[in-house]
C-alpha cells in the first residue's frame, strides 16, 4: 500500500462523502482525502463556524471499514491540524454526542459547554508553543527508513516527476528524526539516514508515516528595532516562495566525530549560506523547541545590532553575489498580524505568535 493523503476542495469533499454513503459536509473550509494507487480510503473535513475565525468544526471523519486499524483516521486528523493551523485557526469542535467521541478523546477532545449551556462539545486546542530548551543530544543510528525501503519504486517516480519540473533539485542523503524527547531541559532524539527522494515522497504524500518527523535547526533572526526577518525562498528550491527563517535539511555534514548530529552548527552554517549573516555577531536570546505535527524546528533566536531594514539590505546584497541565491527576498515581520496572509508553514506563526513582542 502507498498511503497518500491530500488536501481537496469542498466540492469533491461532497462528491466522495455521498460514494462513501455518509452524509456531505457543509460549509467545508478544509478537507483532506486518504487514498491508495487512487483508490479513496477515507475523508476528514472542517467546516465554518458561524462568526467564529478562530474555530472550525470537524464535520466528517471516516475510513472505510477495510483499512480501519492503520492509524489512517489519525493521519487524516493530523493533516487537518496541517492546514488548519496554515490558515490561522486555533482550536476544533464537534458534537459532544458525535458517534467518533470515544476516538477523538484519545486525540485530546475536551468536552466543554456551548454557549447557551444547553449541551456539550468536545473541542481541542491546536495552537502549538515553542518550548525553551537548554541543550540538545541528537544522534545517528544505524537504522534504515523502512517507508524508503517500502516504497521505492513509488518513490523513483515521484522523483522522476519532482525533477522534471524542477531539475535544480539533488538527491543527497539526508537525516530524519526516528525517536524523540525532552527531558529535563534537553532535546534528546535518534535519527536514520534517508535520501532526499524519500523525504519529498514523504512530504508531498501527506506525511504518511507517522514514525517519522522533519529535524530541522532554524536562525530566527531578530532586528534591533524588533522585527523577526524570515526568507522567501527561491524558485529553484523545493520549498519555492514559502516564508520561513533561514534553515534546512540536517545531512551528514552535521555528524560530529563521536556521532552527534549538531543542529546548532547547521542553523549557523544554514544562515550563512542564505543569508550572508554571521551568526557570531549575533546575540543568542534562547533556544526553543516548536512541535508543528510532522516538523520539529529547533529554532535560535539570534538578535542582530542591526535594524530590519538593514537586514534586509545585507541579504540583498549577499543574493546579488550568488549565482543562484537560496533565497528570493527577506521578509521582516514586526507583530503577529502581519503573518496572517504570508505563506509560511505553521510553526513560523508559532515563533512570532509566542515570542515576538
Amino acid at each position: 500500500m502507498t498511503l497518500r493523503l491530500i488536501g481537496i476542495q469542498p466540492d469533491q469533499a461532497a462528491r466522495l462523502s455521498v460514494r462513501f454513503g455518509e452524509p456531505a459536509p457543509e460549509n467545508v473550509e478544509i478537507a483532506c482525502l486518504a487514498e491508495d494507487e487512487g483508490h479513496p480510503l477515507g475523508l476528514a473535513a472542517i467546516s465554518a463556524v458561524g462568526t467564529d475565525r478562530g474555530a472550525g468544526r470537524l464535520s466528517q471523519i471516516f475510513v472505510e471499514s477495510q483499512a480501519r486499524n492503520r492509524g489512517i483516521g489519525g493521519l487524516l486528523h493530523d493533516r487537518l491540524i496541517d492546514a488548519a493551523r496554515s490558515k490561522g485557526l486555533r482550536r476544533f469542535t464537534v458534537d459532544g454526542d458525535c458517534g467518533a467521541a470515544s476516538l477523538l478523546a484519545k486525540l485530546g477532545y475536551k468536552r466543554v459547554s456551548t454557549a447557551d449551556g444547553a449541551s456539550e462539545d468536545l473541542e481541542l486546542d491546536i495552537v502549538g508553543r515553542p518550548q525553551p530548551i537548554d541543550g540538545l543530544d541528537v544522534r545517528l543510528i544505524p537504522s534504515r527508513w523502512a517507508f524508503e525501503e517500502r516504497h521505492g519504486e513509488a518513490i523513483e517516480a515521484n522523483w522522476r516527476d519532482v525533477t522534471a519540473a524542477n531539475p535544480s533539485l539533488w538527491n543527497g542523503r539526508v537525516l530524519k528524526l526516528a525517536q524523540w524527547r525532552l527531558e529535563n531541559g534537553v532535546f534528546q532524539g535518534e535519527m536514520v539516514d534517508a535520501s532526499f527522494a524519500a523525504f519529498l515522497a514523504w512530504r508531498d504524500w501527506g506525511y504518511p508515516d507517522p514514525t517519522i518527523r522533519n529535524l530541522f535547526g532554524s536562525a530566527v533572526i531578530k532586528s534591533a528595532d524588533g522585527a523577526f526577518v524570515f526568507g522567501r525562498m527561491a524558485q529553484h528550491t523545493a520549498s519555492a516562495g514559502l516564508v520561513y527563517p533561514p534553515g534546512g535539511n540536517l545531512d551528514h555534514a552535521d555528524i560530529t566525530d563521536d556521532g552527534r548530529v549538531d543542529v546548532e552548527a547547521s542553523i549557523f552554517r544554514e544562515l550563512a549560506e542564505e543569508t550572508g549573516l554571521d551568526g557570531g555577531r549575533a546575540e543568542r536570546q534562547g533556544l526553543f523547541s516548536v512541535f508543528d505535527g510532522p516538523r520539529i524546528s529547533i529554532s535560535a533566536i539570534l538578535a542582530f545590532p542591526f535594524d530590519a531594514a538593514e537586514i534586509v539590505e545585507k541579504i540583498e546584497a549577499h543574493n546579488r553575489r550568488e549565482e543562484q541565491p537560496e533565497l528570493a527576498g527577506a521578509v521582516p515581520v514586526f507583530a503577529p498580524d502581519q503573518i496572517a496572509g504570508l505563506p509560511t508553514p505553521p510553526y513560523v506563526r508559532m515563533l512570532v505568535e509566542s515570542l515576538l513582542r
